[in-house]
């Protein structure tokens, strides 16, 4: 089996926490002065659809995710119920892009995709996206999805899409390479993971995430371990690792209460917050020369070690499923 391994040596792009946590406060503290669900709700719509600013576009969505669960369809989860209130947020790169990818089959406990407009976190690498995400929903009377419980298998384990825009050349080769096996073409596309794990990560609360991810720096030639028949012919599927850090903390945000954690004293004696983990998964990759689009679907879990040195490896707990998700793939054109 081969694994493409990551180091934490290798920065890239930038991200501003503090000029983030402003904007989270002023906004914090504007909702604050608004009593009535419905109402903040409505000021929210106003305020989401004046905004030009795509990271706070996006961030607001957030808040009226924490808002709606206020209010939330007692039939469906908080969860989901918050997933709906973001993915109602209108991202003009899906219509740049022309296309997105269907709702996954459900498998096991993740939930449906989140949406999520990419272009400022990938500004620094000049590169148009969405990601289409999803995490491990809360079990049945939880308060905290499974993402952020360790003892689940699903613990930082992602699933996803990133859909690019490729109208143009995307790096410093035509994009019909992009199909190849290549050291460069992996290289180029795990630094896409690693922009969205940094931030991420900042985004958590984690002043050091900079430089907690990096792209392989390994000299050792790779083959991928499978291929899957997707969007009309044969994706290769490479695995890969990469060093990074746990978003697990008692700090309280607008991004914690959407994604919400455990109390401290569930997981304190045994972690420490952004403690370290290995990130252990799988990417497919191809450019699609009519759509004019990069697609990649990735799918992770980790490794890590509590205080009392037990050790948990969720990545082949979940590897099956991911792989099922993977299958059940389609794409819809968006006008």
């Amino acid at each position: 089996m081969s694994i493409c391994n990551a180091d934490s040596s290798h920065r890239r792009g930038q991200v501003d926490p503090k000029g983030a946590e402003d904007r989270r406060d002023k906004t914090a503290e504007a909702i604050r002065e608004h009593s009535e669900p419905e109402g903040v709700k409505l000021w929210l719509l106003s305020i989401i659809f004046k905004t030009q600013n795509l990271y706070m576009k996006s961030f607001l969505f957030l808040i009226l995710a924490v808002v709606c669960l206020k209010t939330a369809n007692a039939q469906e989860s908080w969860f989901d119920n918050s997933i709906k209130a973001i993915n109602q947020a209108p991202i003009q790169q899906e219509k740049e892009n022309g296309v997105r990818p269907n709702e996954h089959k459900k498998v096991g406990q993740w939930s449906p995709f989140i949406k999520q407009d990419m272009n400022e976190i990938w500004e620094s690498l000049g590169l148009k996206g969405v990601n289409y995400y999803c995490v491990g929903e809360p079990e049945k009377n939880n308060d905290y999805i499974q993402r952020n419980d360790f003892k689940s298998k699903y613990y930082q384990g992602w699933f996803g899409v990133y859909m690019i825009e490729a109208k143009r050349k995307l790096f410093d080769y035509p994009n019909d390479s992009l199909n190849s096996v290549s050291f460069g073409n992996i290289n180029n596309l795990l630094s896409i993971a690693v922009m969205d794990q940094t931030s991420w990560l900042y985004a958590m609360g984690d002043t050091s995430a900079l430089t907690s991810t990096s792209i392989i720096e390994s000299k050792e030639s790779f083959q991928p371990v499978d291929k899957i028949y997707i969007d009309g012919h044969y994706a290769p599927v490479f695995e890969f690792q990469m060093n990074s850090h746990s978003d697990i903390t008692d700090k309280m945000s607008d991004m914690t209460k959407v994604f919400a954690m455990p109390k401290k004293d569930y997981w304190g004696n045994q972690l420490s917050a952004y403690h370290n983990i290995t990130v252990k998964g799988c990417y497919i990759y191809w450019y699609n020369k009519i759509k004019q689009t990069l697609t990649i679907i990735y799918g992770s879990g980790c490794s890590f070690a509590t205080k009392d040195l037990k050790r948990y490896d969720t990545y082949p707990l979940i590897k099956n499923e991911i792989l099922d998700m993977i299958k059940s793939i389609g794409f819809l054109n968006v006008k």
